[in-house]
C-alpha cells in the first residue's frame, strides 16, 4: 500500500470519527426545549457524511480503474451545485419546511414567501419559508446543469451510459420532489428522494472521475 493510499484512509479515519462526534452533537441539540435537531448541525452533519462518501468512492475509483485528478472546470461547478442543493435540503428537513408553501411552482400564489429575508443575513439559514424557496430553485438549477453537462460530454462513449442513467435521476428526483411538497412529505417518498440526491451524487463523481483520468 502507498503512501498516498495511506494517507487517504487515514483521512476517511479521521472524518469517521469526526462523524461519531458531530452525529451525538447533533443529537444532542434535539434532548434541550423540543425533540428536534438543530438544523446547523444537521448540515454539518450530512455535508462530513458526503465528503466521506465522496473520498470513499473515488478512492474505490482510483484503485479500479486508473488514477484521475481534480480539474477545475465546469464538472468541478457542477459537483458543487449538486452538493450545495443536497446541503440546502437539509436545512428543509432540519426545519420541516416542507409542511409549507405545498403549492408549485408558486408559493401560495407568490413567486417568493411572505417572509423572504425577513430574518437578515440568517434568513436562509433560520427561515423555513426561505429554505425551501433555495431548495426549490437550487433543484431547478441542478437539472439544467445536468442537461448542459449532458451536451457537453454525451459523445464521450466511456460516460455514455452512465450520463442516460443520470438523466433519469435527475429527472425522477426533480417529479418527487414537487410530488412530496404537494403531497406535505410523506416519509417514504422522502426517504426515497434522499436516497436519490446521493445516487445523483455518486453517478457524478463517478462521470467526473472518468472524464478527469489522468493521460
Amino acid at each position: 500500500m502507498n503512501k498516498f493510499v495511506t494517507f487517504k484512509l487515514l483521512t476517511i479515519l479521521s472524518l469517521g470519527c469526526l462523524q461519531a462526534i458531530i452525529g451525538w452533537w447533533m443529537v444532542k441539540s434535539g434532548l434541550v426545549d423540543k425533540p428536534d435537531v438543530s438544523q446547523y448541525r444537521l448540515a454539518i452533519h450530512f455535508g462530513n457524511s458526503l465528503l466521506i462518501l465522496f473520498l470513499i468512492y473515488w478512492l474505490i475509483l482510483d484503485l479500479k480503474n486508473v488514477k484521475s485528478e481534480i480539474k477545475f472546470n465546469f464538472n468541478l461547478l457542477l459537483f458543487f451545485v449538486i452538493f450545495i442543493t443536497i446541503i440546502a435540503g437539509s436545512f428543509v428537513a432540519g426545519m420541516d419546511a416542507g409542511l409549507m408553501y405545498n403549492t408549485y411552482p408558486l408559493m401560495n400564489d407568490n413567486f417568493l414567501p411572505d417572509d423572504y429575508l425577513s430574518l437578515g443575513i440568517l434568513d436562509p439559514f433560520e427561515n423555513p419559508g426561505s429554505a425551501q424557496f433555495h431548495h426549490r430553485h437550487l433543484g431547478l438549477i441542478s437539472v439544467l446543469a445536468i442537461i448542459i453537462f449532458f451536451i457537453k460530454n454525451y459523445s464521450n462513449k466511456k460516460v455514455f451510459l452512465s450520463l442516460i442513467f443520470l438523466m433519469l435521476l435527475i429527472v425522477i428526483q426533480f417529479v418527487l420532489g414537487i410530488y412530496i411538497l404537494l403531497n406535505y412529505v410523506p416519509n417514504l417518498n422522502a426517504s426515497l428522494h434522499q436516497i436519490g440526491a446521493i445516487l445523483i451524487f455518486l453517478t457524478i463523481v463517478n462521470i467526473i472521475h472518468t472524464l478527469n483520468i489522468k493521460t
